[in-house]
């Protein structure tokens, strides 16, 4: 659920967060949707920008997403 705290605060950690380069794997519970991410802070940005609330999960979650490259 979305509340306007926890979306600022969302945002806040997207705009302080480093880019470390690590691919993540990214669940969304409510879509149940997974999709890989550069890293944890760019899903982090995403959440923030399209108001989402992917959570990172291992990897071996992902091996059937075909990586896009950007």
């Amino acid at each position: 659920m979305f509340t306007v705290f926890n979306l600022q605060k969302r945002c806040l950690e997207a705009y302080a967060c480093t880019h470390s380069g690590a691919r993540q794997c990214g669940r969304e519970p409510r879509a149940r949707e997974l999709r890989w991410f550069l890293d944890t802070c760019d899903m982090t940005e995403y959440n923030c920008q399209y108001r989402r609330s992917f959570e990172p999960v291992p990897r071996t979650n992902c091996v059937h997403i075909p990586i896009k490259l950007q």
